[in-house]
């Protein structure tokens, strides 16, 4: 049971992980998309912004 439960908590725990990823890069896309699309921010500076945030 302990071997099952510590390969299970791993798992849980890089899923978890993953989905905090998942909704860090879902608001940086809703933030920055429209911006970029309008031509209010170009490339660089969109860079600049996710290297600050990841």
């Amino acid at each position: 049971m302990a071997c099952f439960e510590g390969l299970v908590t791993a798992w849980f725990e890089a899923i978890l992980s993953k989905v905090e990823e998942s909704r860090t890069l879902a608001q940086l896309r809703d933030t920055l998309l429209p911006k970029l699309i309008y031509d209010e921010l170009r490339v660089p500076d969109a860079e600049r912004i996710v290297g600050a945030a990841v």
